[in-house]
């Protein structure tokens, strides 16, 4: 039973891909703006091979209510990263305008980015919007370093859009960007 229904995508915990943007040259955002947030409580967004126009950036995330990406102080991180010359770092960030989820991205030759982003309550309108996330990739310095945290979008209302972007000024270069929704069990 439990082979039939995932088959036809109705087994708990598949994914269904909402959407995929490929970005081949400098692009400010990528915004998902169709994200089924009544049909799914749990989203999954996927950063492949993407790279910044800009040496020393991060990857960040905002959020949209009511079709309108929110750049006030409403966010709140926490970042855990190891880099490969026995670096250790935590961030913790009370209140910004978006939630990193890299830091000191490279930009050059073979320096991508890759992360994985759970997004929770996004359809919600009473709860805050809460994610995880890890991401793996090589920093302005040549070293690989990896990243683990989460963060908060901390007013209540339904979230209908995620944007990637880069920290501060630059854009994205390159990248895939996949939207999964994850089937409640």
């Amino acid at each position: 039973e439990a082979l039939a229904l995932q088959n036809v995508g109705e087994l708990g915990g598949s994914l269904e891909l909402i959407e995929t943007q490929t970005i081949t040259s400098d692009t400010a955002q990528v915004d998902f703006t169709s994200i089924k947030e009544a049909k799914y409580d749990v989203h999954k967004l996927e950063i492949i091979n993407a790279v910044s126009d800009t040496d020393n950036k991060d990857f960040s995330l905002r959020v949209s209510v009511g079709g309108t990406f929110d750049t006030d102080a409403d966010y709140h991180r926490c970042l855990y990263s190891l880099t490969a010359n026995g670096t250790q770092e935590i961030q913790a960030v009370d209140t910004s305008s978006q939630m990193d989820f890299t830091l000191n991205s490279g930009n050059a030759t073979n320096e991508k980015t890759n992360a994985r982003i759970y997004i929770y309550n996004a359809g919600n309108s009473a709860s805050y919007t809460f994610n995880t996330n890890q991401s793996t990739f090589i920093n302005d310095s040549g070293y690989y370093k990896t990243v683990f945290g989460g963060g908060i979008y901390d007013q209540t209302g339904t979230v209908d859009g995620f944007r990637i972007f880069m920290d501060g000024s630059g854009d994205i270069a390159s990248g895939v960007f996949k939207l999964y929704g994850i089937k409640q069990l």
